[in-house]
């Protein structure tokens, strides 16, 4: 056998081995770290457009969100291992777009930024849990909850929580009406919501609850109005 036919064989098996493994398929690492049930919101020019539950899932992330403008979007994006995000959106009835960037940390606090057209805005919140069909009897009770804007009570309202779940109607001394749902997880977590008022406001608002039943947390209108909210438990 000469040097030249054995030369050749050497480079044919080294071009083989290359290209069998640069094209063998990369097996994508699933990433479960922080999947969860998080509860964002999304805030442009200091005033809330949204709040929604964005649920992330071997490392995927999912949601649904109506802003104040009564445009739909539906979330996409994915978490790397270092808990950076990417969201994009797939429009329902607008034609404007979502694009963002992000990071969770190992706390499971999720902040970060976002485009809608050319707008930049920022999103924050906290995974609330981990799992969506938790139910959480730990906190329910009836609880008497003051919301206070400038040093100055706006609402007191009493609320029950059942099962972990609550929903009310919140009158302030402004004539704003503002009907609220509200979920509570098992470290007490506190999160209410909603999109609008009588007066086309939106408030959304997080916060917790003390084993001993001392509730607190702050809040934000979609006119960029924030506020603190506390509260106790008054009836088992």
């Amino acid at each position: 056998m000469n040097k030249e036919y054995l030369y050749c064989i050497i480079l044919s098996i080294s071009i083989f081995i290359f290209n069998s493994c640069t094209f063998l398929p990369i097996k994508k690492k699933i990433i479960k770290k922080y999947d969860g049930i998080y509860n964002v919101s999304f805030v442009c020019k200091d005033k809330c457009k949204a709040t929604a539950n964005i649920k992330i899932k071997n490392g995927n992330i999912k949601g649904y969100i109506q802003n104040i403008e009564n445009q739909f979007f539906n979330i996409n994006g994915l978490v790397e291992h270092d808990g950076k995000i990417i969201l994009t959106s797939i429009i329902s009835n607008s034609k404007k777009s979502i694009k963002g960037s992000g990071k969770i940390s190992n706390d499971g606090i999720i902040r970060g930024t976002y485009f809608v057209g050319e707008n930049k805005c920022n999103f924050s919140g906290f995974c609330f849990t981990k799992d969506s069909n938790e139910i959480v009897t730990k906190y329910d009770g009836t609880y008497q909850i003051k919301f206070i804007r400038d040093d100055k009570i706006v609402s007191q309202i009493k609320t029950k929580i059942i099962k972990g779940a609550f929903n009310a109607f919140i009158p302030t001394i402004f004539n704003e009406i503002y009907k609220v749902d509200g979920k509570v997880s098992k470290d007490g977590n506190i999160i209410l919501n909603t999109i609008f008022s009588n007066m086309d406001k939106g408030i959304t608002a997080s916060g917790s609850i003390s084993n001993n039943g001392i509730l607190k947390g702050e809040y934000i209108t979609n006119s960029g109005l924030k506020g603190i909210f506390t509260g106790e438990l008054i009836q088992n």
